[in-house]
């Protein structure tokens, strides 16, 4: 980012130098007709608050894009971290709770969860429904 700095106001530096030229040799200075150094003065005054309105636009620009980018790369590693956290917790919570919620729910529907692996194994021949 300073470097580009640097480039802008070495070119404002180079603009406001020859317009600076421009005038002094195509109009000059003196008695004869040409610009008084009251005149000059204002002219160069004008035009360097000419170049600085046009760099405070550039910054502002550059402003705005460097806000929506930030942004859009902040809303992206929310997205990202929030899906991670939520794999997570629920790996957590399913690996803690599911097995103690699956046999509460055997119990609930058949019963009893006493013999039931022996029974889905075929070691019972109850569990063929004869």
């Amino acid at each position: 980012m300073s470097k580009i700095l640097n480039v802008l106001l070495s070119a404002v530096n180079l603009a406001l130098f020859s317009i600076g030229a421009y005038f002094m040799f195509t109009r000059g200075i003196g008695k004869n007709g040409g610009w008084t150094p009251v005149e000059l003065v204002t002219i160069m005054l004008t035009a360097l608050g000419v170049m600085v309105a046009v760099l405070t636009l550039f910054i502002a620009i550059l402003a705005v894009w460097g806000f929506s980018r930030l942004s859009d790369e902040a809303r992206d590693k929310a997205e990202k971290v929030a899906k991670i956290v939520a794999e997570q917790e629920t790996r957590h919570y399913l690996g803690s709770k599911l097995p103690t919620m699956v046999e509460d729910e055997i119990e609930r529907r058949i019963g009893s969860n006493q013999g039931y692996g022996a029974g889905a194994a075929g070691g019972d021949g109850n569990a063929s429904g004869a």
